[in-house]
């Protein structure tokens, strides 16, 4: 199943294509450094075992605050809020209301740095105050966020039917919320809508960022990302908006394209198209402080929707596509991985806590699917091959 790829087939990755006619953009962040500290790609292998894919149990959003020198814990029961004392189950404050339409159930919890907790809520969000100058620290009456629908929503609708509601969002960078989306109308005509939350009191938000969408918290540029109703993509760092595609008309067209989000945790930030046809050029611009973004190589493929990883402790940059991964070397990206037809990557891709990356290859025909590693060579690894950008391994090929 696994064979070399001859030299001659590998891709050039040293130059940029830019695009002039694009349907969609997508941003990654992923967590890279100098890749001259980076293992060099013999150190890795491919492989059939390793640790396989283990959902993971969801628990009961937790935060913990400190009062007066003890630490307490914040979580809810259904759809109130309750506090106790680490390892104690039975509650010291309970029955803080933070009721839903439909449903009891409450995503997550955050405390912001001013002891303002946001809670973020399956239908409706609040925030609540946390007097943390008393011991048990004490809640005051949580502040419902303004009630927006994710579309326009006539009223007669909102009264009989109802309406899906938009979501807010926390930035830990900011310290505030954002909730974008349309009040209830009369005839449910377009009125978009955005607001910021701030220690729970909510003002409009910039001008410039009516009607548009939250995206990404990016504490590395002191800012959040949105993308505006006509998909310009805007980062805001609480006063000022930028449109960070202002300067690059040419390689956009005439509209924008749409912007979707990828991330892993990390500090480097990319805009990249999703490419649909051979017809679109695949380009990458990343984005770093001044805001700024330069252009960055990356594998010119087409049939392949990219998207960036990085393996734990690695500092080099990894990328996979339907049918390729593709590893940094020396500034630029070389095929490492690709798959022969009918075999394609497939979701979903994990990272193992043993340092290594999961992912699985399907047979297009059979739909019978094979999970493969990406590891560090060692006596137990159990290597098929190793990563070589002279002669990239093949999955599939007689």
């Amino acid at each position: 199943m696994l064979h070399n790829l001859p030299q001659f087939y590998q891709m050039n990755l040293s130059n940029v294509k830019f695009c002039r006619s694009l349907t969609m953009i997508m941003a990654a962040t992923v967590f890279l450094a100098p890749c001259t500290l980076a293992d060099p790609l013999k150190a890795y292998c491919i492989s059939q075992v390793g640790q396989k894919l283990e959902w993971p149990v969801r628990e009961l959003p937790l935060v913990s605050v400190t009062a007066l020198g003890e630490t307490f814990h914040v979580t809810n029961t259904g759809d109130s809020l309750v506090l106790t004392r680490p390892e104690e189950e039975m509650p010291l404050v309970w029955g803080v209301d933070v009721s839903q339409d439909q449903t009891s159930h409450i995503e997550a919890l955050a405390l912001g740095k001013d002891g303002w907790l946001w809670i973020d809520g399956a239908e409706i969000d609040y925030m609540a105050r946390l007097d943390l100058s008393s011991k048990p620290p004490t809640f005051e009456k949580p502040i419902q966020i303004t009630k927006l629908r994710s579309s326009p929503c006539p009223l007669w609708v909102a009264l009989f039917a109802g309406c899906s509601l938009a979501q807010g969002n926390w930035s830990p960078t900011l310290n505030r919320a954002f909730i974008s989306g349309h009040p209830v109308s009369l005839f449910g005509r377009s009125n978009p809508a955005g607001f910021e939350v701030i220690a729970g009191e909510s003002k409009p938000l910039p001008t410039e960022l009516k009607g548009a969408s939250f995206m990404a918290d990016l504490p590395k540029l002191n800012g959040v990302l949105f993308r505006a109703a006509s998909n310009e993509v805007l980062l805001y760092d609480g006063v000022t908006v930028t449109n960070l595609l202002a300067d690059y008309p040419g390689i956009l067209g005439d509209n924008y394209p749409v912007l979707y989000l990828q991330s892993t945790q990390g500090e480097r930030t990319f805009l990249t198209n999703i490419r649909r046809s051979e017809k679109d050029d695949l380009f990458v611009l990343e984005l770093k402080a001044g805001p700024i973004l330069v252009p960055y190589s990356f594998p010119d493929e087409g049939d392949n929707n990219s998207f960036f990883f990085a393996l734990s402790n690695d500092p080099r940059t990894w990328g996979m596509s339907r049918n390729n991964v593709v590893a940094e070397v020396e500034g630029s990206f070389q095929t490492v991985v690709t798959t022969s037809w009918p075999y394609f990557i497939s979701v979903p891709i994990w990272q193992t806590p043993k340092r290594s990356i999961a992912f699985v290859v399907k047979n297009e025909i059979t739909e019978a699917s094979t999970d493969y590693f990406i590891r560090h060579a060692g006596p137990t690894s159990q290597c098929q091959a190793t990563l070589s950008a002279e002669e990239p391994i093949v999955i599939g090929k007689d």
